[in-house]
């Protein structure tokens, strides 16, 4: 986002107007006006939306709020990652457990001996 810092000004437009029986009557409308400085970062035929210096700031506050609280959950979510890697390695090693447990009781005595040896 491109951004210039100018000031507002009021501006008096005159419009003339000239009835049919040629009496004249000049109407003066204030209009705020924008002036930017010679060296500016827009030209003709660009498209400009003027924001008032608080909202601007507000925005910046919460653009600022949002990558904190992006950052804060992609710690949480490696937390998570890594506390979920340690139950899929809990549940390994008891499925590991428990098919060492079948292979020594399905033996019978044989079982038993050839785990002792």
């Amino acid at each position: 986002m491109r951004t210039e810092e100018a000031k507002v000004t009021l501006g008096v437009e005159e419009v003339k107007l000239i009835d049919k029986k040629l009496r004249t009557k000049i109407i003066k409308i204030e209009k705020p006006l924008i002036i930017l400085e010679e060296k500016t970062i827009f030209s003709t035929g660009h498209k400009v939306k003027v924001v008032d210096a608080d909202d601007f700031e507000k925005l910046g506050k919460i653009i600022k709020d949002f990558r904190q609280d992006k950052k804060t959950l992609i710690q949480q979510l490696t937390i998570m990652e890594d506390i979920l890697e340690d139950k899929k390695n809990y549940i390994h090693q008891l499925e590991i457990e428990k098919e060492r447990l079948k292979e020594t009781t399905s033996g019978g005595r044989l079982g038993r001996i050839k785990n002792i040896l």
